[in-house]
C-alpha cells in the first residue's frame, strides 16, 4: 500500500474520528437537554400537582358554601313562614281587640243606662220618702187635735204606712241589688280596661 493511500486511509479516520467525538459530544448535549427538560417537567408535574390539590380543596369548599347557602335558604324560608304566621295571629287578635273595643263600648253605655235607671229610682224613692213622712206628720196631727174618735182612721193609715215601709224597704233592697250589680259591672269594666290597655301595649 502506498504512502498516499495510508495518509488518505489516515485522514479519514481522523475525520471520523472528530465525527464520532462530535456526535459524542452532541448526544452529551442532547443528554444534559434531555435531563433539564425532564427536570423542569418534573417541575411542572409537581407544579400540576399542587394546582390539582388546590382546585380538588377549592371543590369542596364550593361544596360546603353550597350546602350552607341551600340551609340559609331553608332557614329564611321557615323564618318566612313564622313571619306569615305571626301576621295573621296579629291581624286575628286586631279584630278580636276591636270586637272587645265594641262591647266595652256597648257595655259602657248599659252601666250608663243602669245608672240613669238607678238615678231615676233613687229620686222616686226619694219621693215616697217625703209622702210617708207627710202621711205620718198629718196622722200625728189629725191624732192631736181629735185624739181617740179618729183612732180606727190612725189604726187604717198606720196600717197604710207599714205597707208603704215595706214597699221602701222592698225598694231598698232592690236598690241596693242594683247597686251591687253596678259595682260589679264597674269591676268587669275595669278589667276590660285593663285588658284593653295590655293588649294595645302587645300590639
Amino acid at each position: 500500500m502506498s504512502d498516499e493511500i495510508q495518509e488518505a486511509m489516515l485522514e479519514q479516520l481522523a475525520k471520523l474520528t472528530e465525527s464520532v467525538q462530535e456526535i459524542a459530544h452532541g448526544q452529551k448535549r442532547l443528554e444534559d437537554k434531555v435531563g433539564s427538560l425532564d427536570g423542569k417537567v418534573s417541575s411542572l408535574d409537581e407544579k400540576v400537582g399542587r394546582l390539582d390539590d388546590k382546585v380538588s380543596n377549592l371543590g369542596e369548599t364550593v361544596s360546603h358554601l353550597d350546602d350552607k347557602v341551600s340551609n340559609l335558604g331553608e332557614t329564611v324560608s321557615h323564618l318566612d313562614d313564622k313571619v306569615s304566621s305571626l301576621d295573621e295571629k296579629v291581624g286575628l287578635l286586631d279584630d278580636k281587640v276591636s270586637s272587645l273595643d265594641k262591647k266595652v263600648g256597648r257595655l259602657d253605655d248599659k252601666v250608663s243606662q243602669v245608672e240613669e235607671n238607678v238615678s231615676c229610682l233613687g229620686k222616686s224613692l226619694g219621693q215616697v220618702d217625703e209622702k210617708v213622712n207627710r202621711v205620718e206628720k198629718t196622722v200625728a196631727r189629725i191624732e192631736n187635735v181629735h185624739g181617740e174618735k179618729i183612732g180606727a182612721l190612725f189604726d187604717a193609715f198606720h196600717l197604710r204606712g207599714d205597707q208603704i215601709t215595706e214597699l221602701k224597704e222592698h225598694l231598698d233592697g232592690r236598690l241596693d241589688s242594683l247597686q251591687t250589680s253596678i259595682n260589679f259591672l264597674i269591676h268587669r269594666t275595669n278589667e276590660h280596661d285593663n285588658e284593653l290597655m295590655r293588649l294595645r301595649k302587645v300590639k
